[in-house]
């Protein structure tokens, strides 16, 4: 999530037919058809859907702050790699100065751009999941897996690692926040004595939810390689279906053992990484934390505007909410 500051900037451009002079700027590096540029959804990045000779493309920027230029750059070569194995990825799209990433300086700063293909196939929600398309599901982030297993060094050694985003987390959390701190270091010792090897740990997805997918045909179109990171296989399962309940992941619901019926027909993963839910879900709540903080920091409603001023409470209240969990971890 980006600082919702740097959010109102980018939006303001934007007027009520979802159209923003911003996004047809950056777009000349690649070139559109008129009129058809138009918003679809901010969050970690801005994202325009648009045209180009009739064909469906996704622009996606951030102000330079926001986003270094390596991490973009290793996060696409990830992409383009997986994208000669037989997995189903959004490939990005040259630009007509033959580069992937262009760098856009306008009025309102610094933007690093990048435009996607559309992926072919329909959103689905969890409620709408039926048994199958668990198993569908975990056999796509198995095959993932079984993919990333093998991805040459340079490309595991130019992410970050579940340390370093821990870390960075901890350097975001002020000293006021002592229950969130203690829980961050008491996960960072716990994910310390892990197992590591080649079976249990390498490049991960990060942001496996069902938002990242495309169904068409059976077959599941991955989107989104924003947070791929070098973390425990079972991570990426544990923040995939972390939304299928309030109260954590039970490996006995028939949906995740569904879900893992299917990973587990693509690549092993051992029982004990899977005992090792519930921490995982919890670097993810902190994770999460670090970034809401940073996101929503000490704004008020006339700093954001009206327009976002029911997201920086809604935000507020998820950090409460880990607030509480993590209170309530220090004292038991």
């Amino acid at each position: 999530m980006m600082k919702l500051s740097t959010m109102r900037t980018v939006l303001d451009t934007v007027d009520g037919g979802w159209r923003s002079p911003l996004a047809n700027q950056i777009l000349e590096r690649w070139g559109y058809d008129e009129g058809t540029v138009f918003f679809w959804r901010a969050s970690a990045n801005f994202v325009f859907i648009f045209r180009r000779e009739g064909c469906e493309f996704y622009l996606r920027f951030n102000v330079a702050s926001e986003r270094e230029l390596a991490m973009i750059k290793s996060e696409l070569d990830v992409v383009l790699y997986m994208g000669k194995r037989r997995l189903k990825t959004a490939q990005p799209v040259m630009s007509t100065n033959g580069q992937f990433i262009e760098t856009v300086e306008s009025e309102l700063g610094t933007y690093h751009a990048v435009v996607f293909e559309a992926m072919p196939g329909e959103h689905l929600e969890l409620d709408e999941l039926d048994e199958k398309q668990f198993y569908d599901w975990g056999s796509a982030l198995g095959q993932l897996h079984e993919a990333m297993k093998s991805a040459p060094e340079q490309l595991t050694a130019s992410r970050p690692s579940w340390r370093e985003l821990l870390e960075h987390a901890l350097d975001v959390l002020p000293a006021e926040e002592k229950a969130a701190r203690s829980e961050l270091m008491r996960c960072m010792k716990q994910a310390e004595e892990l197992p590591m090897d080649n079976s249990n740990y390498g490049l991960i997805h990060y942001d496996f939810e069902l938002d990242n997918h495309r169904w068409k045909d059976g077959e599941i179109g991955i989107l989104d390689f924003d947070d791929c990171c070098m973390h425990w296989y079972a991570a990426d399962i544990a923040y995939a279906l972390g939304d299928l309940s309030d109260d954590g992941i039970d490996l006995s619901d028939y949906r995740v053992m569904a879900f893992m019926n299917g990973y587990k027909q693509e690549t092993e993963l051992s029982e004990d990484m899977l005992g090792q839910m519930k921490l995982f879900e919890r670097i993810d709540e902190l994770l999460g934390f670090a970034k809401l903080l940073r996101s929503v920091e000490e704004l008020s409603a006339s700093d954001v505007g009206e327009r976002l001023d029911s997201l920086r409470v809604k935000l507020k209240g998820f950090m409460d909410k880990s607030r509480a969990a993590f209170a309530a971890s220090a004292e038991g």
